[in-house]
């Protein structure tokens, strides 16, 4: 926990604020690791995401490309 804590621009003591100040700034500080952890999580999320759509998207084409082929064979 850090020595001093800036509220509204004005700076505080940790050792001087009371056991309810204490335990709230360290829910501050837990939440504040806990979501840059959760946006870490978005980011990977998001990038595997769009690798799973690019590779359906691919595909599908892929198959498009393939039945077109058959099928001009076919009528040949």
């Amino acid at each position: 926990m850090p020595d001093t804590i800036t509220i509204n621009d004005q700076d505080y003591e940790v050792a001087d604020l009371n056991d309810q100040q204490k335990y709230l700034l360290s829910q501050i500080q837990e939440l504040r690791v806990k979501k840059q952890d959760l946006m870490r999580q978005t980011d990977v999320v998001s990038a595997a995401l769009s690798v799973f759509e690019q590779q359906l998207t691919a595909s599908v084409e892929i198959k498009q490309t393939e039945t077109k082929t058959i099928n001009e064979i076919a009528e040949s």
